[in-house]
């Protein structure tokens, strides 16, 4: 009984071959959408962050009102200053990105980075895979460069 259904319904859809488009159209948008929709859904609410305590962890932002500006930097200086006299934050960090180009010998090759301050690795709850971390040292004008690998002057 089920096969002979089957047979007619194939029959019925190869002789309405408009109907037939129009329906595998439909459903292949409406699955497409639903799959779309979930990954959406499931990469944005259903799945945490991929660091600590996400919902301890803000974002500062600085706004000029007479320029327009609603959503600007902060300088370091003032992040400093917040985080030595916040007591609400438990750690204060810095993240800007940057376009950075880098050369070995060939050609320069552009890259997009960020420069960050020490303290965000331990903030996010994340350490190097290889080697160590940065420290508060590593927080300075000029840390990380020897005098040998220093670019030469003039």
């Amino acid at each position: 009984m089920l096969l002979q259904d089957l047979r007619q319904s194939v029959r019925g859809l190869w002789h309405s071959k408009a109907f037939t488009l129009v329906a595998v159209l439909c459903l292949g948008l409406g699955i497409g959408l639903n799959t779309t929709i979930f990954s959406i859904v499931d990469g944005v609410l259903l799945k945490p962050f991929p660091y600590k305590d996400p919902d301890q962890i803000i974002v500062l932002n600085s706004t000029n009102q007479r320029a327009g500006v609603g959503r600007g930097g902060l300088s370091y200086l003032d992040l400093r200053d917040i985080a030595e006299g916040a007591q609400s934050f438990v750690t204060v960090a810095a993240t800007e990105g940057r376009s950075m180009t880098l050369a070995d010998g060939g050609e320069p090759e552009r890259y997009i980075g960020s420069l960050i301050s020490w303290d965000l690795f331990p903030l996010l709850g994340e350490s190097p895979i290889l080697g160590h971390g940065f420290t508060a040292a590593d927080d300075r004008a000029g840390a990380g460069v020897s005098s040998s690998s220093a670019m030469p002057s003039g």
